[in-house]
C-alpha cells in the first residue's frame, strides 16, 4: 500500500459509522490533504499499516445454525512514556456486521487483494507502539448494527482528550457506547484482545510479519506492511494438484522478512506444509539461503486453496 492508497483509505468518508458533520469533527481530510499531512510525517521514512488478512472460526459458538460472526477494532498509538495518543492519519474504528460462517471455516468477505485497515504506525521516534484493540462476537438475539454502534464510538472518540494515561484510559470511552449499541452482552464472546506493534530497530512495528491471535472460538491473523517497501506476490487461488511460482519483482536477500498466508491445504517448498493449523509461514531470509531462493519458491495446492505472500528488503 503506497502512499496515495494509503491516503485514499484513510480519506474515506464513507466509511462505515461515518456522516459528514463526524467527519469534521474526526478532521477527516480530502485525498490530496491527507497524503501531504502523510508525507510531512514520513519525512523520507515509511509508514507500517496494520491489516486483518485472515480469521479461522473454529467454533462459531451457535448451538443451531452457521452462526453469525462480527468484529470491531478501535486502533491507537502508545508514546515512549506510556500514554495513548491518536489522530485520523491512524486510522478509526472499523468493523464488520455479522457475517453468516458456521464452525471450522474461514470468515468470508476478507480480502487477501486488499484486506481491512486496521491501523497505521507513522515513522515517529516518539512512538513506541501502534496497538489495536480487537473484539470477535458471535451474533444473538437482537442483531448487531455495526454502523450505529461504530458512529457512538467514534463520536466519543471525537471528544477525547489526548494523550491519556493508558490503553485503558482511550478504549474504554469508545468501548463503552460501541458495547452497548451493539448488545454486546447478550452476545457470545470469541476473542476481544490488544494486539501491540513495537516499534524496533530493523523491521519497525514488526513490518513484513504476520501476527496471530487465538482462543478456543477464532483464529485471528494480522499483516503488518511497510507500505513503501513489502512487495506482494498474489493473492493466488489454486485448486488441489495446481502449482504456483512465487517470484517478487526484488531478488530474495538475507536479513529481509519473508511471509507467506495460506487459506487452504499447500505445500509450500522449500517451508513445509500450511494449513488450518498452521496457515502462514513468517521468516528472516538468511544469506546462506539468497541462491536458492533467486528464482522464487513453489506453492502446491493439496486442496483449493487462496495463497498470498510478501516480501519486505532489508532496511
Amino acid at each position: 500500500m503506497a502512499l496515495d492508497d494509503l491516503a485514499r483509505v484513510l480519506s474515506d468518508k464513507k466509511r462505515l459509522g461515518l456522516d459528514d458533520e463526524l467527519c469534521d469533527k474526526l478532521r477527516i481530510t480530502d485525498a490530496q490533504v491527507t497524503r501531504a499531512r502523510l508525507e510531512a510525517e514520513a519525512n523520507e521514512r515509511a509508514h507500517v499499516s496494520i491489516h486483518l488478512v485472515g480469521v479461522w472460526v473454529e467454533d462459531c459458538r451457535d448451538a443451531i445454525g452457521k452462526g453469525e460472526v462480527y468484529w470491531w477494532s478501535i486502533p491507537m498509538l502508545g508514546q515512549g512514556d506510556g500514554k495513548i495518543r491518536w489522530s485520523p492519519l491512524v486510522g478509526l474504528p472499523t468493523g464488520v456486521p455479522p457475517t453468516s460462517v458456521g464452525s471450522k471455516k474461514w470468515l468470508p468477505g476478507i480480502s487477501l487483494k486488499d484486506p481491512p485497515l486496521l491501523a497505521v504506525a507513522p515513522p515517529d521516534d516518539e512512538v513506541a507502539a501502534c496497538i489495536v484493540r480487537i473484539g470477535f462476537y458471535e451474533d444473538d438475539w437482537a442483531p448487531a448494527e455495526l454502523g450505529s454502534a461504530l458512529k457512538v464510538g467514534m463520536e466519543a472518540l471525537a471528544e477525547a482528550k489526548l494523550p491519556v494515561a493508558d490503553i485503558d484510559a482511550f478504549v474504554k470511552p469508545i468501548r463503552t457506547p460501541l458495547w452497548e449499541a451493539l448488545k454486546a452482552k447478550q452476545d457470545d464472546f470469541m476473542l476481544e484482545r490488544d494486539a501491540k506493534f513495537l516499534r524496533e530497530e530493523g523491521q519497525g512495528f514488526g513490518a513484513g510479519s504476520i501476527t496471530s491471535m487465538l482462543t478456543e472460538y477464532v483464529r485471528v491473523y494480522l499483516f503488518a506492511k511497510d507500505t513503501e517497501r513489502t512487495e506482494q506476490c498474489g493473492p493466488f487461488e489454486l485448486i488441489k494438484g495446481q502449482e504456483q511460482r512465487i517470484i517478487f519483482p526484488s531478488s530474495l536477500e538475507g536479513g529481509g522478512q519473508l511471509a507467506v498466508f495460506a487459506r487452504g491445504k499447500v505445500q509450500v517448498d522449500p517451508f513445509g506444509a500450511l494449513d488450518v493449523d498452521k496457515p502462514f509461514v513468517d521468516t528472516t531470509i538468511e544469506s546462506r539461503h539468497e541462491a536458492g531462493l533467486a528464482k522464487g519458491f513453489t506453492v502446491t495446492a493439496e486442496e483449493k486453496a487462496e495463497v498470498v505472500a510478501w516480501y519486505t528488503p532489508p532496511r
